[in-house]
């Protein structure tokens, strides 16, 4: 599991009786991802510290290959590519307006540069295209 935060300030995590809003979160195994120059705000900040694996990058110009162990999504010219999906999963893109802007199978997407809502599944992410 991987948590990618995108503001440099942590978020305030809730805490309750149970523990922190990250209860039922492997902090040892999940990856949190956060802006580059924001490592030391998250390790200090309540609950987003107990992450073991806290890793910087730039938002403003990273496009990442995702993985796991049903998909691939790829930052491609012009779009996106979305492979190795099961059968039954659909893929969901959204502008950030909220507009659909693809439903399908994945496969190689045209989209114009942006950043843009993908639900894959259940999952969503946002992904920028260049």
């Amino acid at each position: 599991m991987n948590i990618y935060s995108y503001t440099s300030t942590p978020p305030t995590a809730e805490s309750s009786l149970a523990g922190t809003i990250f209860y039922g979160v492997d902090l040892d195994a999940c990856i949190l991802y956060v802006p580059e120059g924001s490592y030391l705000n998250y390790w200090l900040a309540p609950a987003w510290g107990g992450f073991k694996n806290i890793v910087e990058y730039d938002p403003a110009t990273a496009i990442y290959n995702i993985q796991n162990e049903k998909y691939v999504i790829e930052a491609i010219e012009g779009g996106l590519s979305i492979r190795n999906l099961p059968l039954d999963v659909k893929v969901k893109v959204y502008s950030m307006n909220g507009t659909l802007v693809y439903n399908g199978d994945g496969g190689a997407i045209s989209l114009s540069s942006g950043i843009y809502v993908v639900r894959i599944g259940e999952k969503a992410m946002k992904v920028a295209v260049r």
